[in-house]
């Protein structure tokens, strides 16, 4: 079966073929236009994805693609029930109405899911990658926010809403009084990094990654510092952990692991 998926990100805009095999065939991308309509914006890059098809795509998809459905991941949280998003941080509330299975199934003129983009790719890692083979997998997602999806038994965890939005657990409720950053999130994300990078009169992305593999101590500092916010996002004892690092951090550094948090030590309820 042959898939068009969608990932709408507060960094970038995706779209992609998938077929049966978890294989991406081709794939389209653009900065998310936070001054456009996330819906009209998404329904044009899906149609110049489909547009650029040509004989370079397998024949065997292409003649699926007539019949091909769409799942689109959003940065937030999804009401399976209703088939629209509720919130999201780092997308404009303004995009809600209209990110909703309705309206782009009949924008796209494409039979159209939406689903929470972390759990998306915990069940892509469980079925395709890293996780593969493994029963029970906690996908933690760091980018513009933080994000996670959790598989138990093989199956994703989700009740009528999508669950794990860990970016937006208090981790410092001192922080939270005093309106300074308080949430994983806020510590954590690539978001938390630029804002450090800033602070400590640094570049952020590729060059601060490329500060960081060369050994500066001022830049490996943000960066352990940052990376430290996550710690309270690995307490679940799973069976498989992976981790996705995306827009907003560049290039992951070749450094030494941190170690994986003990749940039995409170050090990781409050990073420091």
């Amino acid at each position: 079966m042959v898939v068009l998926a969608a990932d709408v990100g507060g960094t970038q805009m995706r779209v992609g073929i998938i077929d049966d095999d978890g294989t991406v065939v081709r794939r389209h991308s653009r900065p998310t236009a936070m001054a456009a309509d996330g819906a009209t914006a998404l329904v044009a890059l899906l149609g110049e994805l489909l547009a650029g098809v040509d004989h370079t795509v397998p024949a065997d998809v292409r003649g699926a693609l007539d019949h091909a459905e769409l799942v689109v991941g959003l940065p937030g949280r999804i009401d399976h029930d209703l088939g629209h998003l509720e919130t999201a941080a780092n997308i404009p509330d303004r995009w809600m109405p209209r990110l909703r299975e309705d309206v782009l199934t009949a924008e796209t003129g494409r039979r159209t899911h939406l689903a929470n983009d972390a759990d998306l790719a915990a069940v892509g890692e469980a079925w395709f990658g890293a996780a593969r083979g493994h029963r029970d997998v906690l996908y933690v997602t760091i980018s513009t926010g933080i994000g996670a999806g959790l598989i138990l038994g093989g199956r994703l965890v989700h009740g009528r809403r999508s669950s794990m939005e860990i970016g937006h657990t208090i981790v410092d409720f001192d922080g939270s009084i005093d309106g300074q950053a308080q949430t994983v999130e806020h510590l954590g994300s690539g978001t938390a990094l630029a804002d450090a990078a800033r602070v400590a009169g640094l570049p952020d992305g590729e060059e601060l990654a490329a500060m960081v593999r060369s050994g500066d101590a001022r830049a490996c500092a943000v960066w352990d510092r940052v990376v430290g916010g996550v710690d309270p996002a690995y307490v679940y004892d799973d069976d498989r952990r992976t981790v996705d690092r995306g827009d907003r951090w560049g290039s992951r550094p070749q450094r030494r692991p941190r170690p994986r948090p003990d749940p039995a030590d409170d050090r990781h309820g409050r990073p420091g």
